[in-house]
């Protein structure tokens, strides 16, 4: 009975707290104390109450009051007017309670969203960073900072609040945001609210709203493309529900966007998915509201030419109306996903909105675009828009401009600015159809319009690229001591064409026409050809001879199943892993030290060791902290060696690292390599604690 009693006692009281909780009008966290609102808007404002309360919202610039009725799912909606810019001001809203909200702004409201170049922030280093962080005095700048969130299901709200622009706020929030939030604040003198809803690492498909893509056969099936990663997500929808649908229908004057790294993988589709999230954005604010974007940076990606893709694929984005484009090939960082030069990235983005959203015509917003060719008997002249005052080439002569004939085969041109066009041709090229600029990974060009914008990576022709790669077999025999090589294309009549120096293979290198015979260290590399034209991608492997080759390797901890090689002989194989870390020739570990013992069989004399590393900060993968080497002749005494140490930094270059272990020669039959990983990824790293990974490959053993 006295059970039963307290139970009916707690039953009573929650019933009465939830139903004073429900009476109770809440607003979402977009809406509070510091914010800025939309100037001259009908701006939205709601929240939730109980059905059929009436709520009313009046701001302190007018005190015009403005009714709403709470509908059956507990949720309020109406629209207020706002002046020009100013404050601060206060908001009043009345139900069962009263909120006054403080301190609040009108002026300019930007989305600031996309993977880790938006989310990169002076705690991550950029330059001039400690500088910057010192004067970020701004308090009519506010800065609303989404936390990371995914979820299958669209969310009403998130935990985030409004702060003002100082020192300590500006240190971890996005630098790209900022720099635009500073520039738009100087020139147009008025408050800048900023919204920054990024996660590195992530594809466009997570920010894109789910059933966008589910209804797209395309894009349903090119998703599937991108790697799964259990601390980025990647399925489609899961941050637009946590990261955007919590604060639409907020007024807002447009937003900034810096993504497509993510992309890479599925180039080919990316305008498409990319126009319609954009387009699925502005569904959900039912505005059509200006979307600026920076076209990604050369950099070292993998599979060749998937950045010009991704690049070409933005700029063609720009036919969707209200978009602009930001080009930095000029300040990127071929070795580093994450340029530090933040400031001119969020400068060049302000320009857009300055010439296109508030009347500033007298400025130059825009580098070289494209705009058409025409043939002139040996040459083709290129014409641009945004070239208006003429072009120049920034360092001497022009460069990265190639050019083809009806064979598709491109040469390296010769380019001549006349005036606003450019000229181009080749002595071997007598009848040319088509000219590609920058037109891959790495590309750093010089040309730039007289105002001093660089030029878009673009290409004339749309004739199909295809980027598949041989695949390289090699099988020990260790009768011979050699490798048998076999080469294998994708399609029955593909040819494959090869070297053995490491060089581009062309149409006039050694034709494969069957397995041959490796006995040396060697470098091949190997080329598609269909109707006589290269692939744009190249396999390659070296081939290493040394007396650990296929000789018993055992672990203290296992390698991860997702990144394994070739297996127990991974290591000593003979092979070397590419820069793309989903090769399958790498071994990975997640989190966890690597720990093996390599039986040679007999007593060699040895006194060299060497191991292959691959650092990708930006994927998490790290060099190890340590590597220590010890020997024996009988497996139960063991003497160290040898000691290496790497030294953790913000260093964002993908590359293969040899760490070479030398000593005095020695007798030894096993050979003990504890190698330990970071860790955790530090807390300069958009993973900030998330398990690191450590990827080894061959180890020579001489």
């Amino acid at each position: 009975m006295k059970n039963s009693q307290i139970k009916l006692v707690i039953s009573l009281s929650l019933l009465l707290c939830s139903n004073r909780l429900l009476a109770d009008v809440r607003l979402p966290a977009v809406i509070s104390d510091h914010m800025v609102l939309q100037q001259k808007s009908q701006v939205t404002i709601w929240g939730w109450a109980s059905p059929g309360e009436e709520v009313s919202v009046s701001g302190s610039w007018d005190e015009e009051v403005v009714k709403a009725k709470t509908n059956h799912f507990s949720k309020w909606s109406l629209k207020i007017a706002t002046p020009e810019a100013g404050g601060p001001y206060t908001l009043l809203i009345k139900g069962a309670n009263t909120i006054e909200l403080k301190d609040i702004l009108i002026g300019e409201v930007w989305v600031c969203s996309g993977q880790s170049n938006m989310e990169w922030s002076a705690k991550h280093g950029f330059n001039n960073a400690q500088e910057e962080v010192k004067n970020a005095d701004y308090p009519n700048i506010r800065f609303f900072q989404i936390p990371k969130a995914a979820s299958e299901y669209p969310q009403e709200d998130c935990h985030a609040t409004w702060v003002q622009c100082t020192p300590e706020t500006m240190e971890g929030f996005s630098a790209v945001g900022y720099f635009f939030g500073r520039k738009l604040h100087k020139d147009l003198n008025v408050p800048i609210g900023l919204i920054n809803t990024s996660w590195g690492g992530t594809p466009a498909e997570a920010w894109t709203p789910e059933e966008v893509i589910e209804n797209d056969p395309e894009l349903r099936e090119t998703a599937k493309a991108i790697p799964e990663n259990a601390y980025r997500p990647a399925n489609a929808g899961v941050l637009y529900n946590a990261m955007i649908h919590p604060i639409v229908p907020f007024e807002i004057a447009g937003s900034i966007w810096y993504q497509g790294e993510s992309n890479t993988a599925n180039a080919a589709t990316y305008k498409k998915l990319f126009t319609k999230m954009i387009q699925g954005w502005r569904e959900a604010w039912d505005k059509t509201f200006p979307f600026y974007y920076v076209q990604i940076a050369p950099f070292k990606y993998g599979p060749p030419v998937v950045g010009a893709l991704v690049r070409e694929a933005q700029l063609k984005s720009m036919e969707l109306e209200k978009t602009g484009m930001v080009v930095v090939s000029d300040i990127g960082n071929i070795n580093d996903i994450h340029p530090r030069n933040k400031q001119d990235v969020g400068y060049r983005l302000a320009l857009w909105s300055l010439a296109k959203d508030h009347g500033q015509k007298q400025l130059t917003y825009s580098g070289p675009v494209y705009r058409s060719m025409q043939i002139e008997k040996n040459k083709i002249r290129i014409f641009f828009d945004h070239a208006e005052n003429g072009l120049k080439a920034q360092g001497g002569k022009l460069t990265h401009f190639m050019i083809a004939g009806g064979d598709q085969t491109f040469e390296p041109a010769k380019a001549v600015i006349d005036g606003n066009t450019v000229l181009v041709s080749s002595k071997s090229i007598k009848e040319p159809v088509a000219v590609r600029f920058a037109f891959s990974n790495t590309a750093e060009p010089n040309l730039f319009n007289t105002e001093g914008l660089p030029a878009s990576t673009f290409r004339t022709d749309t004739w199909a690229l295809f980027a598949e790669k041989p695949v390289i077999k090699s099988k020990y025999l260790a009768g011979k001591r050699s490798f048998e090589v076999i080469l294998e294309g994708i399609k029955a009549d593909d040819k494959i064409h090869y070297t053995l120096d490491g060089s581009q293979p062309n149409k006039r290198s050694r034709e494969y026409t069957g397995p041959f015979i490796i006995n040396s260290k060697t470098s091949i590399t190997a080329r598609i050809f269909r109707n006589g034209i290269g692939s744009e991608a190249n396999s390659s492997s070296d081939l290493y001879f040394h007396k650990g080759l296929y000789k018993r390797v055992e672990y203290a901890n296992e390698y991860s199943e997702s990144y394994q090689g070739s297996g127990e002989h991974n290591l000593v194989d003979g092979i070397s892993g590419s820069l793309a870390f989903s090769d399958g020739r790498w071994q990975g570990f997640e989190g966890d030290d690597a720990e093996l013992l390599i039986d040679l069989e007999t007593v060699e004399k040895i006194g060299d060791i060497r191991i292959g590393f691959l650092q990708n900060q930006p994927s998490w993968i790290f060099l190890p902290k340590k590597v220590l080497v010890s020997i024996s002749t009988d497996g139960k005494q063991f003497e160290q060696v040898g000691k290496l140490e790497h030294e953790l930094s913000q260093d964002n270059a993908i590359k293969i690292v040899h760490d070479e272990i030398k000593f005095k020669k020695s007798n030894a039959r096993y050979i003990k390599l504890t190698i330990n990983n970071v860790g955790t990824c530090p807390d300069w790293h958009p993973g900030k604690e998330g398990k690191a990974w450590l990827f080894m490959d061959e180890i020579n053993i001489n």
